[in-house]
């Protein structure tokens, strides 16, 4: 079924768009009511102002302005050419300052809604679950916080906004043409609405099918751009810099070209459409003046001239209103995607959850795709409070996905997680994850100070500085900072680039021995470590007493580990003692 891009972005819009702005939005319609008046009064003006300049006399045969003209004292004809021409003057220019002052707001209200429209996808979008993010590729989802959300401002929301004051005032000025003259009026409006009607029939399909392709290489493009840094260790060693610099040339190439074709076909029209329109109105006009006295019809073709100056650029801005929604349709329709993603995360859980005796998993099957094989089968396992377990096996054989569940990042396809007896659900899922800790092989960094990344996430009020010392001794980091002239502010790069990989392992086990939690969950945490290191480190951590989960390949990480789990083909295969599994410890 196709949908009607102009009907989905205004249903769309008005579901996300926050109440205060809903309020803006009826007072920008009062101003687009007001502007139009003044318009209106401004090309009704013309009449009066021509026929002065012609014939001062004329207006004091006219029924209408004869009464106002002897109450204002003016008795003779020549005394009425200066009020009227700063009468004239003054509607012209208050009508320009009520334009202006319709365009900053609407200019204004636009931007405020696409900042709510930015926010609310960035919301929404870190709010989902983590499957969420196994199956998007971050170079689709920060082009529709930011570039598309843009797009959305510039190409979307001006547009309408454009369009709604543009109609108000093209009504209004219609009527005002209509009393002034209906047959040139009528005419006129009935050529020009069907020339950009039959333009727009003609290219809308062209315009959507843009939009896809506009759509698809904006993704491409920051696909890339996101590659090419992230692997620049590699693209410099292997040389590889051209094979990336060619796909950004072909994506962005034709980006480019989808998007100046889109240009073309909004704004080429209003060329060739006023081009004609101008000669229309002059056939009209000369046939008009076939009939009538010349000195009489002038004052009236003058207020008609201005008027159809006034309509041809709006009856414009509607056709470019609908051509540009119907150009960035399928942004919009992505955009409006992430804006109405339902919120699976939440700051307070409804159910308190304690960890007093055991993580339970019973039966569990685990896979992330129906079309794909089973990652975990049958799992049974209870790790009880304080226990050290440690979790081997070959490379794909689930150890990570076993630790994703046991978090609560993953749901079972089949089976159940419990902790305490209680089943790990919605409800009581962030009170779990508020006593646990995870330290990943490949610890995320932010682009900040030290300190930062080991208070991860902390409000500045909440920070304890002495933990953080404490976490950096622990972490066997104070010599680091040491070197550092002690300092922990100094900034550790994009995706920690300053910093080596054990020390990037070592922030993430500071920061986990700064939260001081029940449960840490260690994925790989020390690989990058030397023996020496690991050994300090990993004393630190089992002072702590909390109860562990570890994976390692490396066997001596796992010696103090009061068992052992071992897993193979998504199955456990053996659950014993460190000497049972592993034989006899170094």
């Amino acid at each position: 079924m196709n949908i009607d891009p102009f009907r989905l972005s205004v249903s769309g819009f008005w579901k996300i768009i926050k109440n205060d702005k809903k309020i803006k939005l009826l007072f920008l319609i009062l101003l687009i009511l007001f502007a139009s008046i003044f318009e209106v009064f401004t090309i009704g003006a013309v009449i009066p102002f021509l026929s002065v300049l012609i014939d001062p006399g004329s207006l004091f045969q006219n029924e209408y302005f004869s009464p106002v003209i002897l109450s204002m004292g003016i008795v003779e004809p020549i005394d009425l050419i200066l009020p009227v021409t700063l009468g004239f003057v003054f509607l012209s220019l208050f009508s320009g300052f009520i334009r202006t002052l319709l365009l900053a707001f609407q200019t204004r209200l636009s931007y405020d809604i696409g900042a709510d429209l930015s926010l609310r996808i960035f919301e929404r979008t870190i709010k989902q679950p983590f499957e969420f993010f196994l199956k998007k590729n971050s170079s689709e989802i920060i082009p529709a916080v930011s570039i598309k959300a843009d797009q959305i401002v510039s190409g979307v929301i001006i547009p309408f906004l454009n369009m709604i004051s543009s109609i108000f005032l093209l009504v209004f000025i219609f009527f005002a043409l209509v009393f002034i003259n209906p047959y040139i009026t009528i005419t006129s409006v009935l050529m020009f609405g069907a020339l950009y009607f039959s333009v727009f029939f003609v290219i809308r399909l062209k315009l959507v099918e843009n939009s896809k392709t506009i759509d698809i290489k904006t993704n491409n493009v920051v696909k890339t751009i996101q590659e090419g840094i992230g692997g620049i260790r590699d693209i410099i060693i292997d040389s590889s810099h051209s094979l990336f610099t060619d796909i950004f040339k072909r994506e962005d190439r034709l980006l480019r070209t989808a998007k100046s074709k889109n240009f073309l076909l909004n704004h080429t029209p209003r060329l060739i459409i006023e081009s004609i329109g101008i000669a229309i109105i002059a056939v009209v006009a000369y046939l008009y003046i076939q009939l009538s006295e010349v000195d009489n019809i002038i004052p009236t073709l003058g207020a008609l001239a201005l008027g159809s100056q006034r309509m041809l650029p709006l009856m414009n801005q509607v056709y470019l209103a609908f051509s540009s929604i119907s150009g960035n349709y399928a942004i919009m329709h992505e955009t409006l995607s992430y804006a109405n993603l339902p919120v699976y995360s939440s700051e307070i859980s409804h159910d308190e959850l304690k960890f007093d005796k055991d993580i339970t998993l019973k039966n569990v099957w685990f896979k992330y795709d129906e079309s794909q094989d089973w990652v975990l089968k049958n799992i049974n396992l209870i790790i009880k409070k304080g226990e050290r377990v440690g979790i081997i096996g070959p490379t794909g054989c689930g150890k990570s996905t076993l630790l994703d569940l046991m978090m609560g990042l993953l749901s079972p396809s089949k089976g159940s997680v419990m902790v305490d007896g209680k089943l790990l659900n919605s409800n009581n899922i962030k009170h779990w994850q508020s006593l646990i800790s995870h330290i990943p092989q490949n610890i995320f960094l932010l682009d900040d100070s030290i300190g930062k990344n080991i208070v991860f996430g902390a409000k500045k009020k909440e920070i304890d500085l002495s933990k953080v010392e404490k976490a950096l001794k622990d972490a066997s980091l104070l010599d680091f900072t040491k070197g550092l002239n002690g300092e922990t502010k100094n900034f550790v790069g994009e995706r920690g680039l300053r910093l080596s990989g054990g020390q990037k392992q070592r922030i993430g086990i500071a920061r986990a021995l700064y939260k001081g939690r029940d449960v840490i969950f260690l994925d790989e945490a020390t690989s990058a470590l030397d023996q020496d290191t690991e050994k300090n480190v990993m004393s630190s951590i089992y002072r702590e007493k909390a109860t562990l989960v570890m994976i390692a390949h490396r066997l001596s990480s796992l010696e103090s580990c009061s068992r052992i789990v071992k897993l193979d083909s998504g199955s456990i295969k053996n659950d014993g003692k460190f000497e049972e599994i592993c034989g006899k410890k170094v």
